[in-house]
């Protein structure tokens, strides 16, 4: 791997990309990135006539805080090869992993910026941010840089990218985004990277006076219990287990972003288990990425190799969603279609929930943790030795 030296690896603040990788694995509730099991009370998935993705409803509720699991309990393989590798010079052994990973080090060896000032933002949609996020960011992680663009978008950009570089192209390109069925759920979905991994910005809503309150235009555009996200994720979940049934989980990622920041929504369509992640900063400086959002983009990216399924203390908070949908589950199970399913006009929207959870965590993340916790200790003890001989 030409990328994996220790040379290579210091091109970055060591400590804070240490602390980053903890985040995914901690019981600190100050630090931790975590999921949080959801439970539906009720929903129109079933709802007679035409329910696209831009009206679904879904009233949710989420477990308790003691119930939410830390990040890395559904990525264990990903955060293995993070712990060996960044905290034990351990290279995998695993091909697959070799070249994932490889695509994290060259990325984080490289530009982690996206070239954009602040004038040219303002102009953007958040449609347009994420295309230029999946250009710079996701595609960049993946093994694959190639992405769909919804053909039906507000506006297009030929083959070049958002960003400030006009000589920029896009390694996507605009074409049938449309998932579900037309007796379901159903919609264009408006970007998805390397054909397994849905994106969906949410638009910011000008307030009018008189007409809505801050709260209300909050919630419209919050990245928390948003419906449309949640309907997505339900049926590419699946989508992905018809189309590919020798998966060996069923567990599948949504992103979810606005203006600065992300949000991982997962549906297992085996067991019924709707998870929610933290919220997470895109940005630390101007328009560098965040470590945790690199982490966690990477893992999410990547699930079809990194993500292990849900530990069974998930697997109990089920979310409701098989009985709801029950008048039409042989929809959902045998007859979802990607491309060709009716087009719809893109919206965006409805209410957010906002919580700070305490998460649980498996033993195989206490373990890391520890290891992490060491090399920190180790770092830092380097840090006071260069110090001491400056001086």
């Amino acid at each position: 791997m030409a990328s994996g030296s220790k040379k290579q690896r210091l091109m970055y603040n060591e400590k804070e990309w240490i602390s980053s990788i903890m985040s995914l694995c901690t019981c600190d509730v100050l630090a931790q990135i975590t999921l949080t099991p959801m439970k539906i009370l009720n929903c129109n998935a079933t709802a007679k006539g035409r329910t696209p993705f831009t009206r679904a409803f879904c009233d949710t509720e989420y477990y308790p805080d003691q119930d939410a699991f830390v990040f890395g309990d559904v990525f264990q393989s990903g955060i293995n090869v993070l712990v060996d590798y960044f905290c034990k010079d351990i290279q995998p052994n695993n091909q697959q992993y070799s070249i994932v990973l490889e695509k994290l080090l060259d990325f984080m060896n490289g530009d982690r910026s996206i070239h954009l000032n602040e004038q040219r933002r303002q102009k953007l949609t958040e449609t347009e941010l994420a295309i230029m996020v999946a250009n710079h960011f996701w595609g960049k992680l993946a093994t694959s840089s190639s992405y769909l663009v919804d053909k039906n978008c507000t506006r297009k950009n030929g083959d070049k990218c958002f960003c400030e570089d006009e000589s920029c192209k896009m390694t996507g390109q605009y074409g049938d985004t449309s998932v579900g069925n037309v007796d379901v759920w159903y919609g264009n979905l408006d970007i998805i990277i390397n054909n397994d991994l849905p994106v969906e910005p949410l638009e910011d809503v000008p307030d009018s006076p008189g007409e809505k309150s801050a709260v209300e235009i909050q919630g419209s555009t919050a990245l928390e219990g948003n419906e449309q996200i949640i309907a997505q994720t339900i049926v590419f979940s699946f989508l992905q287990r018809k189309t590919h049934p020798e998966q060996k989980n069923f567990l599948t990622p949504c992103i979810g972003i606005r203006s600065s920041e992300l949000l991982v929504m997962m549906y297992d369509s085996e067991n019924d288990v709707l998870l929610e992640s933290s919220c997470i900063p895109l940005f630390r400086d101007a328009y560098e990425l965040n470590y945790t959002a690199i982490l966690v983009s990477w893992l999410t990216v990547n699930n079809k190799f990194l993500c292990t399924g849900l530990p069974e203390g998930l697997k109990k908070h089920r979310s409701n969603f098989f009985d709801l949908a029950k008048p039409k589950m042989e929809v959902y199970e045998e007859n979802l279609s990607f491309g060709s399913v009716c087009d719809t006009p893109n919206a965006i929207m409805p209410k957010g929930k906002f919580k700070t959870k305490n998460a649980r965590f498996t033993l195989s993340m206490h373990e890391h943790t520890r290891t992490m916790i060491d090399m920190l200790g180790k770092l830092q003890e380097e840090e006071d030795s260069e110090y001491l001989l400056v001086e």
